[in-house]
């Protein structure tokens, strides 16, 4: 666990006159993440004990997983800051590439700063199979790609020349193998898209650079399996997404889908044979396309039979995984099957606290408690209700609360009230409200 007086002490100067001015008056409900609670990514684990896959989930608030579906870890217990992306490397086990380090939880909250660096993250992988993960980040500073070979423990700066490039998206689509989507910066070509392979094993990594049609701009790389990418860039008159091969490259052939917005998620299976995309906003709805050989056009795209626009998309063998909203969809996250049923899996209504390793902390200021009542009045639930409960396995039942953060006036967002330390617990809850609502997320 991470200790917030080494906190304070790395930012001195305005948490600690933010804190004392606190800790002076009291605090009106604090707003501080920026957006009410909303799912970000699922992912599929393989159960170690089993064959079953198993799901983990990051949110705006935190990380949480089927093994404890009605706990959570906040994100504050990382150190994330103000830009972060999560990502599950095991059942019980995350790597936060925040916005100027790597924190990696061995278990529950027993959180560990094992990185640094100077710019904030873009864009991130994990690839199960062979441990390695893949950070790319970016500023109007530069670019760089940061590596791990043993799920997020040790890490390197890859040695790669991306000059004049911003990265927008990265993937692993095999072992060693990672595809790269960025744009061009100088002014002349601002905004002209790039996909790029870089293979890891090489004894000297190196972009293999892929200059697509000039007309073709700010593209992001949506997913990417077996030598298939899914992509989108902004073309002459929509939005297309490109199911290209990277063996194609550069000719990119024609969109398989265009939209008038980006699209919210996309998704390939692991044989890279079929294809999944999310609409707009304006355009909702779940797509499904299959292709035989990568060489040969999609099938007819079709709507799967779902109402749900879904915020993310993760296949697994028994359907799949969407992020939807409590407030329109009855879930935050769900599974969806071929014939459009829904099976509602976590409704951030029923969260009962923080995992009880966070609550359990004796020498540290329990950051994850004192988060928790802002959080839980944001979506209507007695932060109290649950305090002696232990964390439970079993998938709760998807109430019908009401959620307070879509009422005119709520906060919505995670506060603090509770931290343990020898200076006392209401002390260490003021100090930590000073501290979060310095940190107003723009997610």
């Amino acid at each position: 666990m991470i200790n917030l007086l080494a906190s304070v002490g790395r930012r001195p100067a305005p948490y600690a006159a933010l804190a004392a001015a606190t800790l002076l008056s009291a605090s009106p409900a604090l707003h501080a993440h920026g957006a009410p609670p909303r799912a970000r990514q699922a992912f599929a684990l393989t159960d170690p004990g089993g064959g079953d896959v198993l799901w983990a989930l990051s949110t705006n608030f935190g990380v949480m997983s089927q093994s404890a579906p009605s706990r959570y870890i906040c994100e504050e217990a990382f150190e994330a800051g103000e830009t972060y992306i999560m990502l599950p490397v095991g059942s019980e086990r995350w790597v936060s590439a925040g916005e100027d380090r790597v924190a990696l939880s061995e278990a529950g909250c027993q959180i560990e700063v094992v990185h640094t660096y100077a710019l904030p993250p873009v864009d991130a992988a994990h690839r199960a199979a062979s441990d390695e993960v893949i950070v790319a980040l970016a500023d109007a500073t530069g670019a760089q790609l940061h590596y791990s070979s043993d799920a997020g423990r040790t890490w390197s700066k890859l040695a790669v020349d991306l000059s004049d490039l911003r990265p927008t998206g990265v993937r692993f689509w095999g072992e060693g193998q990672v595809a790269l989507s960025a744009f061009r910066t100088p002014d002349a070509r601002r905004g002209e898209a790039v996909v790029a392979h870089i293979d890891l094993r090489a004894p000297a990594p190196a972009l293999n650079l892929f200059e697509l049609p000039a007309e073709r701009r700010y593209p992001y790389l949506l997913a990417a399996a077996d030598g298939q990418l899914l992509w989108h860039a902004q073309g002459p008159d929509a939005q297309e997404v490109y199911w290209s091969a990277l063996s194609a490259l550069p000719d990119a052939g024609a969109p398989v889908f265009e939209l008038d917005a980006w699209p919210a998620a996309g998704a390939l299976s692991t044989d890279g044979e079929r294809a999944w995309l999310s609409g707009s906003e304006d355009n909702p709805g779940i797509f499904t396309a299959e292709r035989t050989a990568p060489a040969q056009p999609p099938e007819l795209w079709h709507q799967l039979p779902s109402e749900h626009h879904a915020r993310c998309l993760t296949p697994t063998a028994e359907g799949l995984l969407i992020c939807g909203h409590r407030a329109t969809d009855g879930f935050d996250l769900a599974r969806l099957d071929e014939a459009g049923e829904v099976e509602p899996l976590v409704d951030f209504r029923e969260l009962q606290g923080p995992q009880s390793a966070c609550r359990n902390a004796d020498d540290t200021a329990n950051l994850c408690q004192a988060v928790w009542p802002e959080l839980a009045r944001g979506l209507g639930i007695d932060p109290g209700a649950f305090e002696d409960d232990e964390d439970v396995a079993n998938t709760p039942d998807v109430g019908s609360a009401p959620d307070a953060s879509e009422g005119p006036g709520q906060a919505g967002e995670p506060g603090c009230a509770q931290a343990g330390g020898s200076i006392g617990a209401g002390w260490w809850a003021m100090i930590a409200i000073a501290l979060l609502s310095a940190r107003r997320r723009r997610r």
